[in-house]
């Protein structure tokens, strides 16, 4: 039923997507031990001088999110802003193809 717990990551491949589940579905690739959420958080791009807010862990239902949470329930910024950097292009197409200015 849990498939994706406890895997170990492998430092020449992808990592396995990040979730909100990280610390239990990701092993460290040199230690046994799970990520760190700073770890977790390079996974999904985030700076090292992002702060996370909240508590370290807590029980997956509660309704303030722990680190993990919030770092494996974010867009990733690399991916948010490669996004934002298509719809500004698409944008600026339709903009000059109508020819109607903002």
């Amino acid at each position: 039923m849990y498939a994706a717990r406890n895997r170990r990551l492998d430092p020449n491949k992808p990592s396995f997507t990040v979730t909100s589940h990280v610390l239990d579905e990701m092993v460290h690739p040199y230690e046994d031990r799970g990520l760190t959420p700073r770890e977790a958080a390079r996974l999904q791009s985030f700076p090292d001088w992002y702060t996370f807010s909240g508590p370290y862990v807590k029980f997956h239902g509660d309704i303030e999110q722990d680190k993990y949470e919030q770092i494996g329930d974010a867009i990733p910024p690399l991916l948010a802003y490669a996004l934002g950097v298509e719809v500004a292009k698409t944008l600026s197409k339709i903009n000059k193809d109508s020819h109607i200015t903002i």
